[in-house]
């Protein structure tokens, strides 16, 4: 067997770090697929874990699922976000005889059709059973599975399908590690922003080299519009994984194009599930650390909600963000924590200022 395909994104697949899964979706196929997400119980009905169910939360943002309807797999998939504590889908003819519980897991997805039947197949997967595959070549009585790196192989270099919609999402994605006290956490970013990002720092670079030397460049560039603007995207994904279950809203104009406002005070908030809040303004360095600016505006609403119980505000300080590898360090820090200083004022003239002042 040939493994000419699959060789030829080996390299972009294990830079990505993209984990593979199979889901089973017999039952609840035709619902999923429209509404494009996977769900399933967090617990079996007697309460008991179940290893199909503990699966979903394993699955990041931006790794790739085979959707599986009558031993054909018949989208491949990539999650949008991890998993989400959600209620049962109140639909005809999902779960009609109530055999699962009504609290669940479910995850998003970005879904591209397929047409790859098992069955002819089963040689392999006889010779190869796991997580996904019984003794007999046959998928196990469970709803989402792991994939090894044999059975990846394989389905890639088998169809030219999988191929080619595989390639393409992970030409799309890239990996990015945002590490805050020493715990890092990973997730998918789309690869075009951060190509975008790449493109316009090193454009920017080239001109400021220019009239700066390189130390004094970074200086002039950690302020820098397009470094800033990545920082909020990076951070607003890390939230979305870090808190699946609450409300996540980006309030600055390069979060939200069409009502997004730059003069709030915070580019974004999270509203948790107990109605608390938390206010966010992103700050972005390209050095290990150092000073950062804090507007008039970021520290009276910094400063109006700190008797809150109910809200609170943080600036999130990312890092060492640079362009040829997606990691970055994140401090989270709150107004009590810093010592600001005045670094410029706003000047406003108190004079006529067409008259004319003629020295004697």
């Amino acid at each position: 067997m040939g493994n000419v395909k699959y060789e030829s994104i080996q390299s972009d697949l294990k830079n990505s770090g993209i984990n593979f899964y199979l889901v089973s979706q017999n039952k609840t196929w035709e619902i999923e697929r429209d509404k494009k997400i996977l769900w399933s119980p967090k617990l079996a009905k007697n309460g008991t874990k179940n290893i199909g169910y503990e699966s979903m939360k394993k699955v990041r943002q931006g790794d790739l699922i085979f959707n599986v309807h009558h031993q054909t797999i018949y989208s491949v998939s990539q999650a949008v976000s991890r998993a989400k504590s959600c209620k049962k889908i109140d639909s005809d003819g999902f779960d009609d005889k109530n055999n699962w519980n009504s609290d669940g897991w479910e995850i998003a997805l970005n879904m591209v059709e397929v047409s790859f039947p098992l069955k002819p197949h089963l040689g392999f997967f006889k010779n190869h059973y796991s997580k996904a595959f019984n003794k007999n070549g046959r998928l196990n009585q469970r709803y989402l599975s792991p994939l090894d790196n044999q059975e990846v192989q394989y389905l890639i270099n088998q169809s030219t399908e999988i191929f080619e919609t595989v390639r393409s999402f992970i030409s799309r994605s890239q990996r990015v590690t945002v590490n805050y006290d020493g715990n890092p956490k990973e997730f998918i970013i789309d690869k075009k922003n951060f190509s975008q990002f790449k493109t316009e720092f090193e454009e920017g670079k080239s001109s400021a080299a220019n009239i700066a030397s390189h130390k004094d460049y970074y200086k002039i560039f950690e302020n820098n519009q397009i470094v800033g603007e990545m920082g909020e995207l990076i951070i607003f994904e890390y939230l979305h994984n870090e808190y699946p279950d609450a409300k996540i809203i980006g309030r600055s104009q390069n979060l939200d194009k069409e009502d997004g406002n730059d003069n709030l005070g915070y580019d974004i908030e999270i509203i948790f599930s107990n109605g608390k809040k938390t206010l966010i303004d992103v700050k972005t360095s390209t050095v290990k650390t150092g000073d950062f600016f804090v507007s008039s505006k970021e520290k009276e609403v910094a400063r109006q909600v700190d008797n809150d119980p109910n809200i609170s505000y943080l600036f999130y300080y990312l890092s060492e963000l640079k362009t040829d590898y997606g990691k970055v360090y994140l401090s989270k820090i709150s107004l009590t924590d810093l010592k600001l200083e005045p670094a410029s004022y706003r000047a406003s003239p108190v004079t006529n200022m067409n008259k004319k002042i003629i020295n004697k």
